[in-house]
């Protein structure tokens, strides 16, 4: 923490309700909970009306070793340039320090311990100190940081959620062996861990959808495996629900890769200070720093999947 910031608070889960905070300036925040360290870089801006919390990601196998034992905050160097005009919270997971083999961990935690429920738990705490709103708050992240990002929005009633190629199901994506190998030490019934892995699983016993901004690739493996079964299975939970509390956009590359800095700060100016989620169009499609509004609104409930898999196919046409 002390080559990012000059200041680190460090206190108990406990003692943080008491604990005056800074304002105005970056820090980290170590607080410890069941005997495990929760790591935060934080930036409270006085004169921001809004704030986003940003998510841990999956290491490089080039950059296990460097990261060994330390904090990853995926996208805090973004907090240092002139558009951020807002409040930042930047988490890291400690799954990968208990379990340091790990490249990434989703905030899994232990076989005990559901660490993204203490994370939750603790945001909670944090935005009382500062009175935040969680009408105010957007948790926006990336793959590992996406999934984490509809877990925690899902804890965390009236936030809203920016995902970004998000896994959906921990199951379907390719390093579930390492997590069960390592945390759940190949437990062949996995049955009352499923809350953990699966979005839709977390959705359906807290009877809670966040308002999600679900941006995609359109790579076959993130289609198949994330994108279309969460959309499905969503959409038959409740369809109202589905109709209200969901927007997409596309982002028509055949690789899992990220949103742009430039296309951040597009949606950020277009969508996030004065814009309500009931606002935005239902199905867009960005390129490169423009967004194509394809369904402003959702025209036939019946048939919206059908519509929506029709124009990500024109897309993928478009790059063949």
């Amino acid at each position: 923490m002390e080559q990012l910031v000059d200041k680190t608070v460090n206190v108990t889960f406990n003692e943080l309700d008491d604990q005056e905070l800074p304002l105005n300036e970056k820090y980290g925040l170590i607080v410890n909970y069941k005997e495990v360290d929760y790591k935060f870089l934080i930036h409270i801006r006085e004169d921001a009306p809004k704030l986003m919390a940003f998510g841990s990601g999956v290491l490089p196998e080039t950059e296990i070793e460097k990261f060994r034992g330390r904090p990853l905050f995926k996208r805090q160097s973004w907090d240092n340039k002139k558009e951020m005009d807002f409040s930042t919270i930047f988490y890291d997971d400690p799954t990968r320090t208990t379990f340091p083999n790990l490249r990434g961990g989703w905030a899994v935690g232990s076989k005990e311990d559901w660490y993204l429920e203490n994370i939750a738990k603790i945001f909670e705490k944090i935005f009382s100190a500062y009175n935040i709103e969680n009408e105010d708050v957007v948790f926006y992240s990336s793959s590992m940081g996406g999934f984490m990002s509809i877990q925690l929005g899902t804890f965390l009633p009236k936030t809203t959620v920016w995902a970004d190629i998000p896994q959906t199901d921990l199951k379907k994506y390719s390093h579930y062996k390492y997590l069960k190998k390592e945390i759940f030490e190949d437990t062949v019934d996995l049955e009352k861990y499923n809350v953990r892995l699966d979005c839709i699983e977390l959705m359906t016993r807290r009877n809670y959808v966040p308002e999600i901004y679900l941006v995609m690739d359109i790579s076959d493996y993130d289609l198949k495996n994330h994108f279309y079964p969460f959309v499905k299975r969503l959409y038959d939970y409740d369809k109202d629900i589905f109709e209200k509390n969901i927007k997409f956009l596309i982002n028509p590359i055949e690789a899992h890769s990220f949103l742009k800095y430039e296309q951040f700060i597009l949606l950020k100016n277009k969508y996030f200070v004065n814009t309500k989620f009931e606002d935005i169009e239902f199905f867009s499609v960005i390129r490169g720093t423009d967004i194509d509004v394809k369904l402003e609104k959702i025209s036939d409930i019946n048939t919206v999947i059908e519509d929506m898999e029709k124009l990500i196919n024109e897309e993928k046409s478009n790059l063949e």
